[in-house]
């Protein structure tokens, strides 16, 4: 069952304990989102012909008249909900929970996050952007006001058959997206949301491939995954291209794991799960005044989960054992103090790392 987590404590420095909380939802094989605010979740039917949404405990779940639900994308408020459904895609306000139709077809990609739309919301809940296009030269960035659905602002993008583009990603001011330009063109575009013009070109990095890239909440910085070079590993930069900065080396085949923190000052910076012979997940965090890294935990165990504290000055770290099967066998949930240096605390031992973690 899907299960979500309780931290006890008024605030980060004064929680001592966990628990888990399992939800029992009516539904045997439910896949839910959660809202950003905590509130609310969305799961389909197993038949795939209902949309629910209820309480963030699974009391309450009400219908919506929504057939072939398959992906969702909460508002950044969690008051609106964008659902891709047999019919196209639609917007569901909690206030009414009646859906809007705004396409009757699919525009999103393909590759973006599991039950994801590939769109993506600014920050203030009004506009949507998402990549699309009909051929491998025809190539656009679209942006809709969802308070005005009528026709979307399109920015015609330098488009060739080797490119791919990333998902856009938006600057906290809510007028700029930043897009990759595919893995090989190693540059980025700055475009103006409103008007669809090209900001600014950023200058092409000296790397063969270009990963996924992180972009920091005030806009200032972004994090880079580089591959297919002799120092391949994590790269930082401000966003106009200056600075440059070698953060740490890739470990053979696991995938970094960055998470900003909300007021952008730090970034989570962790490895994923190798093979189940060599399970070690370092964990630093970066300070952006210095732009030094500090360790905040080692151990031979996976990383599963983590979560900045609202405050950005605590990080929740989940991690488990494996057996060789990869089947968690032991694992930890820590409360890592960054900012008073406090040394880490187990607050759970568990094998179960929440699948999504309240604010």
């Amino acid at each position: 069952m899907p299960g979500r987590l309780i931290v006890l404590g008024t605030r980060p420095e004064n929680v001592t304990s966990a628990k888990i909380q399992f939800l029992a939802l009516p539904q045997k094989n439910v896949r839910l989102t959660l809202s950003p605010d905590a509130q609310h979740i969305a799961y389909p039917s197993d038949d795939g012909q209902t949309l629910y949404i209820a309480n963030a405990d699974g009391a309450n779940p009400q219908p919506v008249d929504l057939v072939g639900a398959k992906s969702f994308d909460w508002s950044p408020n969690g008051q609106r909900l964008l659902v891709g459904a047999s019919q196209g895609l639609s917007m569901v306000s909690l206030s009414d929970r009646v859906p809007t139709l705004l396409f009757a077809s699919g525009f999103w990609q393909t590759d973006a996050a599991p039950y994801s739309i590939g769109m993506v919301w600014s920050p203030d809940n009004q506009h949507i952007a998402w990549v699309g296009g009909g051929s491998d030269t025809v190539m656009e960035l679209s942006v809709l006001d969802t308070l005005k659905p009528a026709e979307p602002v399109h920015a015609r993008l330098p488009t060739t058959p080797d490119i791919r583009y990333s998902q856009p990603v938006w600057f906290a001011d809510g007028k700029r997206l930043m897009l990759r330009v595919g893995d090989k063109d190693r540059r980025f575009l700055v475009i103006d949301a409103l008007s669809g013009l090209q900001k600014a070109s950023l200058p092409i990095l000296p790397f063969s491939f270009l990963k996924p890239f992180w972009l920091s909440p005030t806009g200032q910085w972004v994090i880079l995954q580089i591959s297919g070079d002799p120092k391949s590993g994590l790269y930082m930069m401000k966003t106009d291209g200056s600075a440059l900065k070698f953060l740490i080396a890739n470990r053979g085949g696991a995938e970094p794991v960055v998470g900003w923190s909300p007021d952008g000052q730090r970034a989570f910076i962790g490895s994923g799960p190798l093979s189940y012979d060599n399970l070690s997940s370092d964990i630093q965090w970066l300070d952006t005044t210095d732009l030094s890294l500090h360790s905040a935990l080692k151990g031979q165990q996976v990383l599963l989960g983590w979560y900045w504290s609202p405050d950005s000055q605590s990080m929740f770290v989940c991690q488990v054992t494996q057996n060789e099967r990869r089947t968690p066998t032991a694992g930890k949930l820590w409360l890592v103090p960054v900012v008073t240096g406090n040394s880490p605390m187990v607050l759970l031992n568990t094998p179960v790392c929440p699948d999504y973690w309240l604010p």
